[in-house]
């Protein structure tokens, strides 16, 4: 687990350097360069090193290797390889090159993929199971497949996007990096703001790939691979998509078992590490059937769990660290609680820095004091329950969802009416999700949505804020802006790629994966851990675990309204009927709280007068008024609020002090 940048072009080697060190918090362990010529360009590749598996110096990068055995002292001729991840299936693929006449030099699952590539060419990325975003250059003479050339470079996403990858494309040729952050050491690359994308940000709380705050700078989609020949993209595809559309046979008991068997090797395969490992426990479902997990795999060993705990009578996060504790003794695995106070918060600008985008989710602050504590502990490793709701139905939309069906026989003049009736539930300018109260607002929510065709539909269950509260926020530069805004549409295009499944909440769960979960929640686990040198793994979206699920029948995933019904069937022998019973709790903040409280000169600073007419992204008038009367509990505007703070200090960091 790593960080990795580089380039294809005409720039100068010392940028390798300095794109290197800004991520120097990815791998505190090691670091190397290694710059090729080729022609008129070169070709740069950096590392930063977090040693998890082989701690020995034979696990260097970027890594090369010779098919033909022939020394290159140039690295013109060979296969370099700079990669960020984990490859779980490693050993199994080790082997079979072993037999194929293959011989390692380390125990790393770095040089198994050069081997790979060298045997197989493209089809080696499909046969890979784990967590990844990689650069590899082919310097080869001869052995290509694929069309590949010698002098190609190609960059793979892992097929869920739980590594992050960015890139940029200039005059002087293409970049890429781990973080923004490092592609910013570039004085070529146009810090040009997406209007669209910030958009995204207050409407969704992230913004989905490929788009990032930059017009200059876009990511990678998950299961996405680019070819850069000679400094520019040349090829731009998909080498693996979730398997949404086939079905599974069988009877409900034998998906049950063979669920359960894919989720207990899929944890095993994960606690694969040379340092020690540890794991997030809330006390809910995914984060104690991942312990759990662990405890089956591993029955002798105990290992060390983090929670969050804070004061406050007006969240239920008491209730999680009540959970907490009992599963953790239970399994006989210490726990260590990490308090969260507001005096946190002066940890948001890092937040803020670290995630390279603006996105408006406290969580992002406990994920980085999880990380921190485990990393004075000594603790390089944590396994996560992240993305069991993404992929076995775990969100109150996929509840919501099951309404599609009645909704799509409602005549259109009743949709039109219950849709005007939405703006008429809103309290007056502020705009149906500011709604104060929560179950009326999720209402208005559902009936202003019937004016829009379903894959619209679906897309706005995404909506943290609804346009019609975003636009009359927005200031001159948003209006000056002569591009048409499109909300939906990165989801449209999206679920154009999964046309063959009938089922909706399996189209839903695609977005679900593509989208909320790779975007938003993979991004701030990524970038909180990793700042602090620590590797998350998540089990629950493994990929042959990924691969099964998508094709279990949707109404074994939500069943009479019961969210996650097969995962709590395959999990019941493991799990206690207490934390089954458990109602979703997030894993969140009292942020609304804090933002009228102790946090209100925060928000007072980031977006006072003088800075809004500064920036001229918001409207000082329209703003002012709307944390009045969020102040007052007229409305709920937390989000909303919360989400031009961030793009105020994304703005200071990325912006200002460039």
């Amino acid at each position: 687990m790593c960080g990795i940048a580089g380039f294809y072009g005409k720039f100068d080697s010392e940028l390798l350097k300095a794109m290197g060190q800004s991520i120097n918090h990815r791998g505190p362990d090691g670091s190397g360069e290694k710059v090729i010529s080729l022609r008129e360009r070169k070709i740069g590749l950096s590392h930063r090193r977090l040693s998890i598996l082989d701690l020995s110096l034979a696990g260097s990068q970027p890594m090369s290797f010779s098919p033909d055995g022939a020394i290159d002292a140039s690295g013109e001729n060979s296969l370099w390889l700079t990669y960020n991840g984990e490859i779980y299936n490693f050993p199994e693929l080790k082997e079979d090159l072993e037999k194929k006449g293959h011989q390692f030099k380390s125990r790393t699952d770095t040089e198994v993929i050069l081997h790979l590539y060298a045997e197989y060419g493209l089809e080696a990325f499909s046969k890979l199971n784990g967590i990844f975003a990689l650069a590899l250059f082919d310097g080869r003479e001869q052995g290509h497949k694929d069309g590949i050339r010698k002098g190609d470079l190609l960059l793979f996403r892992d097929g869920l996007g739980v590594k992050p990858l960015y890139y940029s494309e200039t005059e002087k040729g293409f970049l890429f990096a781990s973080e923004i952050k490092a592609l910013l050491c570039s004085k070529d690359i146009s810090t040009e703001l997406d209007l669209q994308s910030l958009r995204y940000y207050l409407s969704y709380l992230y913004s989905p790939a490929p788009r990032t705050p930059f017009q200059g700078v876009k990511k990678l989609e998950p299961g996405e691979w680019l070819l850069i020949r000679n400094g520019r993209i040349h090829i731009k595809e998909y080498f693996y998509d979730v398997p949404y559309g086939e079905s599974l046979k069988g009877s409900e008991e034998e998906i049950t078992l063979e669920l359960r068997s894919k989720l207990q090797q899929a944890a095993k395969r994960q606690l694969l590490s040379d340092v020690p490992v540890g794991a997030f426990l809330s006390g809910g479902l995914d984060s104690t059937s991942v312990v759990a997990l662990m405890k089956q795999a591993e029955p002798s060993k105990s290992f060390h769990c983090f929670t969050i705990g804070h004061e406050n009578k007006e969240t239920s996060i008491k209730n999680d660290l009540y959970y907490a504790k009992k599963v953790a003794g239970q399994l006989g695995f210490p726990l260590s609680i990490v308090e969260v106070t507001p005096a946190d918060f002066k940890f948001l600008e890092k937040v803020i820095f670290h995630l390279d985008e603006p996105q408006a989710d406290p969580a992002a602050i406990n994920a980085l004091l999880i990380s921190k504590k485990a990393s004075e502990m000594g603790i390089k490793v944590l396994l996560s329950g992240a993305g069991g709701d993404d992929i076995f139905s775990g969100y109150p939309r996929h509840k919501a969802v099951q309404l599609e069906k009645i909704w799509q026989w409602v005549p259109g003049p009743i949709k039109k009416g219950l849709a005007f009736s939405s703006h008429q539930m809103a309290v007056p300018s502020g705009g149906a999700t500011l709604l104060k109260n929560y179950r009326i607002r999720k209402l208005a929510k559902v009936f202003e949505s019937l004016q829009w065709n379903l894959d619209e539909r679906l897309s706005s269950y995404f909506m943290c804020t609804f346009v019609d509260s975003v636009e009359p926020i927005l200031g001159e530069r948003f209006h000056s802006d002569s591009s048409t805004p499109n909300c939906f549409e990165p989801f449209i295009r999206s679920l154009n790629r999964v046309k063959g499944e009938k089922s909706i909440l399996n189209r839903m769960l695609y977005l679900e994966t593509k989208h909320f979960l790779a975007d938003h929640n993979l991004n701030y686990v990524d970038k909180m851990s990793m700042s602090q040198g620590v590797e998350v793994r998540v089990p629950l979206i493994d990929q042959e675990v990924v691969n099964f699920v998508a094709k279990i029948p949707a109404h074994l995933k939500c069943r009479n309204l019961e969210n996650k019904y097969i995962f709590k069937q395959a999990m019941r022998p493991f799990v206690p009927e207490s934390i089954m019973k458990r109602k979703k709790q997030g894993f969140g903040l009292p942020i609304r709280h804090w933002l009228n409280t102790e946090l209100a000169d925060i928000v007072s600073d980031c977006l006072s007068e003088s800075s809004l007419k500064n920036r001229g992204l918001f409207n000082p008038t329209v703003v002012s008024n709307l944390i009045k009367r969020d102040r007052a509990k007229q409305i709920d505007a937390t989000f909303l609020i919360f989400s031009m703070m961030s793009i105020e200090m994304w703005c200071r960091q990325f912006l200002d002090k460039r």
